[in-house]
C-alpha cells in the first residue's frame, strides 16, 4: 500500500471515529434506572378484585357449618336383604359350597364337582 492511500485511510478512519462519538449518548443517562409505569388500570381492578375475594372468603369462613348427621346414622344401621345368607358357618355341609357354574371353571376331567370353602 502506498503512503499516500495510507494517510487517507487513517484520515477516514479518525473521521468515522469522531462521527460515531457525536452519536453516543452520555454514560449517566445510560446507566440510570428508569422511572417506573404508573399503574395501569387493569393492575388496579385484579388487586380490586382480590379484596373483594378474600373479605368474601373471610366472611364465609367464619359462618359455622352445620352438618345433619341422621342420614349417615341411618347408613351405619342398614342391613341388607340378603345379610342371611352370609351366615354359612352354621350350614351342615361344614361351610362347603358348590355352585352350578363352578363346572365350568373346572381343567381337569374328573367328575366330582368342585367345592368352594367360604
Amino acid at each position: 500500500m502506498n503512503p499516500e492511500h495510507e494517510q487517507q485511510l487513517r484520515q477516514l478512519f479518525r473521521q468515522q471515529r469522531e462521527a460515531d462519538a457525536q452519536r453516543v449518548p452520555a454514560f449517566s443517562r445510560v446507566t440510570r434506572a428508569p422511572e417506573p409505569p404508573g399503574l395501569p388500570w387493569w393492575q388496579g381492578a385484579t388487586v380490586a378484585v382480590a379484596v373483594v375475594l378474600l373479605a368474601v372468603a373471610g366472611a364465609l369462613w367464619r359462618r359455622p357449618v352445620t352438618v345433619n348427621a341422621e342420614p349417615w346414622a341411618a347408613l351405619g344401621r342398614w342391613q341388607a336383604t340378603t345379610d342371611a345368607l352370609l351366615t354359612v358357618a352354621s350350614t351342615p355341609w361344614g361351610g362347603m359350597m358348590t355352585a352350578p357354574s363352578d363346572s365350568l371353571f373346572e381343567t381337569t376331567t374328573a367328575t366330582q364337582p368342585k367345592e368352594t370353602i367360604l
